[in-house]
């Protein structure tokens, strides 16, 4: 998951250093969650996301099952590989495997809380079984931590952004809206930044966002596809509130 509180100009979401993973792009992007390996075209940001939220509420749903899979992914593709690894790499190998065993817990725990909650069931959250203890542990590891935690939702220029796949979705995001494609360090990506200084806060997400503008245009963000120059007033009318 993406870290809050790194210095500005470094990425956002380190993805996992594993074999076969193209670290640069985000997984969502690329075939098998960037786990099969080879050198496959990353699919545009336009496309994920109207795979993976049409509408706002399907974010949170799609973000939930793509976090498992990468999970899972990353726990067979450590067991594979740490056999093939000399003594002291087999070591670290273990060591991160133990953590994304322990993520993985931690995920399925988090759900079934939820549905829990949902139901209005205390009684089982606050119970004895093997979950309750999990979120007990977790809540009381968040009151004691002395550094900040990973999380997948930012808050930026007024706007709630949640990371899938290590693209930043704007929530308010669905298929229906206008949208505008720009290649990430273009000219018309800095452009947008000396016409709207406060985007910087936006950018800082990475490469690969959604961005719900005032106009209500949504303003993609893509290291790979998008217009490469735009002239002021079409950067200016995507700050123009619309009612």
């Amino acid at each position: 998951m993406p870290i809050v509180g790194i210095p500005p100009g470094k990425p956002v979401r380190p993805f996992p250093k594993l074999p076969g993973v193209r670290p640069e792009i985000p997984p969502g992007l690329l075939p098998d969650g960037g786990y099969g390996g080879g050198d496959a075209k990353p699919a545009p940001v336009a496309d994920f996301i109207r795979r993976v939220q049409s509408k706002p509420e399907d974010g949170g749903k799609n973000r939930l099952v793509y976090e498992d899979k990468k999970l899972a992914s990353e726990e067979e593709l450590l067991e594979k590989s740490k056999d093939d690894l000399k003594d002291p790499q087999r070591a670290e190998k273990d060591q991160i495997l133990s953590k994304v065993k322990e993520a993985r817990g931690n995920f399925r725990s988090y759900e079934q809380a939820k549905q829990w909650l949902n139901q209005r069931d205390l009684r089982n959250v606050q119970g004895g079984n093997a979950t309750a203890v999990d979120i007990a542990v977790c809540s009381n590891n968040l009151r004691t931590q002395d550094r900040l935690t990973q999380t997948a939702m930012r808050n930026v220029q007024g706007r709630n952004c949640m990371e899938i796949g290590g693209v930043w979705i704007d929530e308010s995001y669905n298929q229906e809206m206008k949208t505008l494609i720009v290649k990430a360090q273009s000219d018309a990506y800095f452009q947008i930044l000396t016409r709207n200084p406060k985007m910087k806060d936006v950018f800082r997400l990475g490469n690969h966002l959604v961005f719900v503008t005032p106009s209500k245009v949504a303003l993609i963000i893509d290291s790979n596809d998008g217009k490469e120059n735009l002239n002021d007033e079409e950067i200016d009318k995507l700050f123009v509130a619309v009612k």
